[in-house]
């Protein structure tokens, strides 16, 4: 009985070292694959589609203009705004606000940025939005291409994103990631 109780104490200790360890491991897994700028935009430290992009793939989009996407659930009282700024090197930024009211030119303050591929007529976005369950926190985000509209399979893109005409961008804006 004696022996019963020393094997159950080290099972609970291993079991309680165990989850403090995978705790402290989750907590810094995200800063080991995830930046994080000062204003909190996110990118992936490994990017594997830029070196997947070819200049052709955004022949097939456009991208001279913004896609933008409005959700809103009256049952929670939630409202927001989602803008997706592409690039002809590959690169994305994406937004997101309560307001209609975000500067596109300043991607410093976009919410996440990364690469994008275009495969048949899909585009796929390379997204830092994984949780811990997620290999090094990268989370492919798919599109259909429609004409001018993007529109998204999964549930946590809402949709479908149109271009925005009232947007103002500055062509002139590069990409520092």
């Amino acid at each position: 009985m004696k022996r019963f109780k020393y094997v159950m104490v080290f099972c609970v200790s291993f079991l309680c070292v165990s989850c403090v360890t995978g705790i402290f491991e989750m907590i810094n897994g995200i800063d080991k694959y995830v930046e994080k700028n000062e204003h909190g935009r996110r990118e992936l430290k490994t990017k594997k589609y830029k070196e997947k992009f070819r200049s052709r793939m955004a022949d097939r989009i456009i991208c001279d203009s913004v896609y933008y996407n409005y959700y809103e659930d009256d049952k929670i009282n939630y409202f927001n705004h989602s803008y997706l700024r592409l690039f002809k090197t590959g690169q994305f930024a994406y937004f997101t606000s309560s307001s209609k009211g975000v500067d596109l030119n300043n991607l410093c303050s976009a919410n996440f940025v990364g690469y994008y591929v275009v495969e048949n007529n899909s585009l796929q976005l390379e997204t830092p939005t994984g949780n811990f369950n997620t290999a090094h926190f990268r989370v492919i985000w798919s599109a259909r291409i429609n004409k001018d509209t993007l529109v998204f399979s999964k549930l946590y893109n809402r949709g479908e994103f149109l271009i925005d005409k009232s947007a103002v961008i500055d062509n002139t804006v590069k990409p520092d990631w």
